[in-house]
């Protein structure tokens, strides 16, 4: 998100660094709010990192893969951090593949019943409680 918000100002002299020295100077000039943060802790990391051979050429890569590699603050080695930023997705995304919101059971009992089921059973075997809760339901109080 930071590198996003300054990406447009920062990726050309960032780019075209050759020191580590460079780095910081391009932060100073052209993102002072985060020269703190990154500079000159990550000074070379972030020259390592965007002088990679693989560094994307597009924009939204480049955001993601300076970002990813920098997500551990020089404990890990840049590649190290990335794998670890998308093993994170990865869960990430698998709690929100194909989850079942709800279950719905159409059940034909011995009693003759035919319909939906109630709590996975048939609701003339409890009557009461399919009752109460299907008023309580409709009776609840509502906010509009």
């Amino acid at each position: 998100m930071i590198f996003g918000q300054v990406w447009d100002k920062l990726s050309e002299p960032l780019l075209k660094t050759t020191s580590e020295a460079e780095v910081v100077q391009a932060f100073e000039a052209h993102a002072p709010q985060y020269h703190r943060e990154f500079v000159p802790s990550l000074a070379r990391l972030i020259f390592e990192v965007v002088h990679h051979p693989k560094f994307p050429k597009r924009r939204e890569p480049q955001i993601n893969y300076l970002a990813d590699s920098l997500a551990a603050l020089g404990r890990v080695t840049p590649k190290r951090s990335r794998e670890i930023v998308a093993q994170a997705l990865a869960k990430e995304r698998a709690k929100l593949k194909h989850r079942v919101l709800r279950r719905e059971f159409y059940i034909e009992c011995t009693c003759g019943y035919e319909g939906p089921a109630y709590k996975g059973k048939c609701p003339r075997r409890h009557p009461d409680k399919a009752k109460n809760e299907l008023l309580d339901f409709i009776y609840q109080p509502r906010i509009f």
